[in-house]
Formats: structure tokens, C-alpha cells, sequence
């Protein structure tokens, strides 16, 4: 956690402030996938147009950091939540690890938004 731009909330949660124009990672994880084809899965709900740079949950590679896939945020529905999928694969190769990012840049917007992220998963897609 990136607690400069985000920090965690009692009620569960986080809740990030950026109002700079640079990229900013605001979470992130090292995780272990099996090789293959994968979907990351957001719920969330929220008002956050897909303009501008946003909100972003980027799957590479670690440590090298090749991209595997990015999830940009585009939420319309703040009474209930949407699922947002991206697929990708892992390869077999030089990939045993992979590091899950929250990454925010907020060129484009001048109000603020609020996002409700309920889950984020990786699940791997059948052979």
C-alpha cells in the first residue's frame, strides 16, 4: 500500500487521494498463477468514466514486470455493483510470479469519484 496517496478505511476498504497528473501505483501484490489463460474479475460499482487515465489493475510478470493484462476502471452504476473482466495468459516460462497493481492517474477528471470495489480475483480459464 502506497500510504503517501491511499490508506485503509474501518468499514473495510481503501480509500486513495490523488489529484496529480502522474501514474501512481496505489497497491500491490506478489502472487503465484499457474500457466494459462486467465481472467482478472472486478466488482465494484461506482460513477468513474473510462476517460482520462483512471483506475487501473495491471497483471505482469515479476520481477520483470512484462505485462500480462490491464483492467481499466469504467464504473456508470452507483446503486448496484458491475463485474469488468480482462483476459490474458500466463506463460509457462520465466513467469513464476506475478505482480497484481492498482495503479491511478488522474489527468482528465476534476471532481472526484467514488468507488466501491467489492472483490478482485484471478481465476484461471479452463484448457
Amino acid at each position: 500500500l502506497n500510504s503517501k496517496f491511499a490508506e485503509y478505511i474501518s468499514t473495510g476498504g481503501l480509500y486513495v487521494s490523488h489529484r496529480g497528473t502522474e501514474r501512481i501505483q496505489v497497491a500491490r501484490q506478489i502472487v503465484s498463477v499457474a500457466p494459462g489463460a486467465v481472467v482478472l474479475r472486478l466488482k465494484a460499482s461506482g460513477h468513474f468514466p473510462r476517460e482520462g487515465t483512471g483506475l487501473t489493475w495491471k497483471l505482469s510478470c515479476f520481477p520483470s514486470e512484462d505485462p500480462l493484462l490491464n483492467l481499466k476502471v469504467s464504473l456508470d452504476r452507483i446503486d448496484r455493483f458491475q463485474i469488468l473482466e480482462e483476459t490474458g495468459t500466463v506463460p509457462a516460462k520465466d513467469c513464476d510470479f506475478q505482480l497484481i497493481e492498482l495503479l491511478a492517474g488522474m489527468t482528465g477528471y476534476s471532481d472526484p469519484s467514488v468507488v466501491t470495489m467489492a472483490s478482485v480475483e484471478i481465476v484461471q480459464l479452463e484448457k
